[in-house]
């Protein structure tokens, strides 16, 4: 059974179309690509999955149930998001931006609990920004912003994690660390969706490729099967040169370039 699910989902903006006839499934336990070029709709996907934006056709399914009938309250108890460049207005705390994560949670005009504050404390552990408990957010570098609002998300307790290119702004070590950190959620139950612009962190962490062109889905399936020359050829315009870990059994993507000179 399905725990998330599209069916012929379309959606544009005044006449410019985004996606047209999405059809998926998101089941549990998974990690979940989405792929694309710049604006072929991966972001307006993520937001269609968590009820931010109603679909102008088609039909959002959360646990067999339409999601327009979920409450946004409710919806967030079983779905959390990490989007693209948040920004907050106001010097709140690294604490009191975690503990937002909690609202789904807190009845009306409720402090939150000493559980509630636990459950921050060990969000913030597991993405190493405990340390920056008492800092104003608006202080931060974009990468431990970046870790910050993740930590916020795990906060939720949810069950999918919508994540929008969490890898941004984080250097090397921290970038390692949130892939092992995915992996860890995958198994804990947890179904993630994820857009990414790098292809070899998809390509490492990924159960399942979608992989967007032209508003559609061009392909959708295990890493190997969707990430081929003719599909990124279609979906890019270009075909990356392939390098080969025979030690690993992976598969590495990089950008072909040729450095010769034009001969005048």
């Amino acid at each position: 059974m399905s725990l998330l699910k599209l069916s012929q989902v379309s959606f544009h903006y005044t006449q410019e179309s985004i996606l047209e006839k999405i059809c998926l499934d998101f089941f549990p336990q998974e990690i979940i690509g989405l792929l694309g070029a710049n604006g072929s709709g991966k972001t307006t996907l993520l937001k269609i999955l968590s009820g931010v934006l109603k679909p102008k056709s088609g039909e959002v399914f959360l646990k067999e149930k339409n999601l327009k009938d979920y409450s946004h309250k409710n919806i967030a108890k079983h779905i959390s998001v990490l989007p693209q460049n948040l920004q907050m207005d106001f010097p709140f705390s690294v604490t009191e931006v975690v503990l937002m994560g909690r609202f789904p949670y807190l009845k009306s005009w409720a402090w939150e609990s000493p559980t509630d504050i636990a459950i921050a404390r060990s969000a913030m552990e597991q993405v190493d920004c405990l340390q920056l408990a008492n800092k104003n957010i608006q202080e931060l570098s974009g990468g431990e912003k970046e870790r910050v609002y993740l930590a916020r998300a795990l906060a939720q307790q949810s069950e999918i994690l919508l994540l929008d290119e969490p890898n941004t702004h984080l250097d090397l070590a921290h970038q390692t660390q949130l892939l092992q950190l995915l992996t860890q959620l995958k198994k804990q139950n947890k179904t993630l969706i994820v857009v990414f612009h790098d292809l070899n962190l998809a390509n490492l962490i990924c159960d399942r490729i979608v992989l967007l062109s032209n508003h559609r889905i061009l392909a959708c399936g295990k890493p190997g099967e969707v990430l081929t020359d003719e599909n990124l050829t279609q979906t890019f315009g270009v075909s990356p040169l392939r390098v080969e870990d025979k030690e690993k059994g992976h598969q590495y993507f990089l950008p072909e370039i040729s450095f010769k000179q034009k001969t005048p």
